[in-house]
């Protein structure tokens, strides 16, 4: 089921009338119910600080919650959820990777925790009417990444988003006609990895690899693949040119070459040296491209080699 994810962004914008802050309030509340009503998971998301922000004078969403001049149904279902709440903050040390690699979001060079967040895991982002940027049923927002070079990668991604029902609507048919996006779990992305990837070639080890993942990797690990999928047919695919894709250095795959060794679907065994890089933690996709038969050989989803 899609997560849904509270984008902190929208709780910026302060007003004077506390009346306006309840219509905002109110407004989410009636989102956020017909999402789930619609098949969205009841898993709500958000920064730590979302509960105190400020929208009006001494006025933030924890004092709305125990209003007792605002809808009460209204605000006993949102404390029923917020009751079971994940925190992006206690999940936020896997964004930071070893060797100094991070990535982060941005929303109009603002830091965006949660639409950062609703972008790794494929979730839907939720915001307050607060301003009309967020009268939209997708966000555009910036990542950011240091690669192993210590260079900069930057790239934009869309994020789904909802303010009002008409969004989650709207969201619901690209989801629901996203034949991957329908996968929940590493088990039946195995089990559906030849309807899905019918040009990727797995090895038997990457069956405990793919069962195993988890978002925000799960989510990561599946576009990497579908990257691949969509550039098989190319007869001058060229990694080289593509973001995130390296080769392991002379000395690593001397030291690692075991583990990088695999044996493929056709009875060879391939030292495998081209990886995808998957974040924000540090995973690798490995793989060999088969020009003629236009297929890719899967040598390897794992964690990086040797941190």
């Amino acid at each position: 089921m899609t997560e849904l994810v509270i984008n902190e962004i929208s709780f910026n914008t302060r007003t004077d009338n506390r009346w306006t802050v309840k219509e905002w309030m109110s407004s989410l509340a009636e989102v956020i119910k017909y999402a789930i009503d619609n098949g969205f998971s009841r898993s709500i998301r958000m920064t730590m600080d979302v509960l105190q922000k400020e929208l009006a004078s001494d006025y933030a969403m924890n004092n709305w919650l125990i209003d007792l001049s605002c809808d009460r149904e209204k605000r006993l279902y949102l404390n029923s959820l917020f009751t079971k709440v994940s925190f992006i903050e206690d999940l936020q040390e896997n964004w930071i990777r070893e060797e100094g690699l991070t990535t982060e979001f941005f929303y109009n060079d603002v830091s965006a925790t949660g639409l950062g967040y609703a972008s790794l895991i494929d979730g839907m982002a939720l915001s307050l009417q607060s301003a009309d940027e967020w009268n939209r049923e997708n966000v555009k927002i910036s990542r950011r990444e240091l690669d192993e070079e210590a260079c900069l990668n930057e790239n934009d991604e869309d994020v789904f988003h909802a303010s009002r029902k008409e969004h989650v609507d709207e969201n619901l048919k690209i989801i629901e006609s996203n034949e991957l996006m329908k996968v929940k779990n590493g088990r039946e992305l195995w089990e559906k990895r030849n309807e899905l990837f019918p040009s990727l070639d797995f090895c038997d080890s990457n069956k405990e690899q793919i069962i195993s993942l988890h978002n925000p990797m799960f989510t990561q690990i599946k576009k990497k693949l579908q990257f691949l999928e969509q550039r098989a047919d190319d007869d001058h695919f060229e990694p080289s040119r593509f973001l995130n894709a390296t080769p392991e250095s002379q000395s690593r795959l001397s030291e690692h070459k075991d583990k990088l060794t695999q044996i493929c679907s056709d009875g060879i065994s391939r030292l495998f040296s081209w990886h995808l890089s998957a974040t924000p933690e540090p995973w690798r996709i490995y793989f060999e491209h088969q020009g003629e038969k236009k297929r890719f050989f899967i040598g390897g989803i794992v964690l990086k080699i040797g941190r």
